[in-house]
């Protein structure tokens, strides 16, 4: 029997079984690429909108008014929670943290129509306002860490170009 009839069919499926290795690390890399950039994106979105609401924070107190909606835009979030594991683990925990912020804010906003807090006494709303406030300055602060994060991510595997323009980005939507 020759080597090739004896060993051939074995190294073959060898050969195939580290192709279907590296082909499916390729195929994860690339989702994990694709998940931060969009979260990423997603997070610099909501940076901006919170900032823009919290640099009024005084105003909007005394003059007990209404200054925005509930963000229900965290589509990038909501169709990766099921796949949230491809992530690192120093990303996964900053990007749980700051949405956990965000459904508190969005929560609060919720309940600033509701018929409870608009019969509670004017000096309880405006606490109640004050802390939706430190929520949404402690969402502010949790943006931008998982913001380095992420970009700490990318650059860890070796897309420095990548993290340098998602950085410029992240620097042109919150001025």
């Amino acid at each position: 029997m020759s080597f090739v009839t004896l060993f051939g069919p074995a190294i073959g499926a060898a050969v195939g079984l580290c192709l279907w290795f590296i082909r499916s690390f390729l195929e994860r890399r690339q989702k994990r690429r694709d998940i931060l950039i969009g979260l990423h994106a997603e997070i610099v979105a909501g940076s901006r909108a919170t900032r823009e609401q919290v640099k009024d924070r005084d105003a909007a107190i005394a003059e007990m008014k209404s200054f925005g909606t509930p963000d229900r835009t965290d589509f990038v979030f909501e169709s990766i929670k099921n796949d949230i594991s491809i992530l690192p683990e120093s990303v996964i925990y900053e990007v749980v943290r700051y949405y956990r912020l965000a459904e508190q804010s969005n929560l609060m906003t919720e309940d600033l129509r509701h018929d409870h807090f608009l019969a509670q006494p004017e000096t309880d709303q405006r606490q109640f306002l004050g802390s939706l406030f430190d929520v949404q300055e402690s969402q502010s602060r949790a943006a931008d860490v998982v913001l380095d994060a992420i970009e700490n991510a990318i650059q860890t595997s070796g897309q420095s170009a990548l993290t340098e323009r998602l950085a410029e980005r992240r620097e042109r939507n919150v001025r």
